[in-house]
């Protein structure tokens, strides 16, 4: 990512996507050998893995079940998890709650996070490293809705 992690919730988001982006391409490309079509359940799911988790619905959901089921894409669901609960923490009512929840999202990173998951373990670095940009959002009046 860019050095510019910025107070800016956007940002945050787009970085989160982007690992998703990095960690979804090789596991397409590992489990099929090619980048997937019409009959690839991760294929199917692209878009669906970049809708908030409050807008998915019954279909989408059942989407999200199949490719979350096997064990090599274990990657894709920690960072598409770890997303979700950034855009939870960014979008929560409550400039407190929000904070609190985005530092669960941080500091779940300071924990062992396996190997296996790197593009997690990148935005974890990344978050980690730049904690402070990313909570003073909170604090700042959130860039006030009209």
């Amino acid at each position: 990512m860019s050095p510019c992690v910025s107070r800016d919730p956007f940002h945050v988001v787009r970085l989160a996507g982007e690992r998703l982006e990095k960690c979804h391409r090789p596991v397409k490309q590992d489990t099929l050998g090619h980048c997937g079509g019409q009959g690839d359940p991760l294929f199917q799911a692209r878009r669906t893995l970049y809708t908030g988790e409050a807008l998915v619905t019954d279909r989408q959901r059942e989407r999200l079940k199949v490719i979350f089921t096997p064990d090599e894409h274990a990657q894709i669901e920690a960072t598409w998890g770890a997303r979700q609960r950034i855009i939870t923490a960014n979008r929560h009512p409550d400039p407190r709650q929000g904070k609190q929840l985005m530092q669960a999202v941080v500091y779940s990173f300071r924990e062992c996070v396996p190997t296996v998951l790197k593009e997690s373990r990148k935005l974890g670095r990344t978050l980690n490293s730049r904690a402070a940009d990313v909570l003073a959002y909170f604090e700042s009046g959130r860039g006030k809705r009209r």
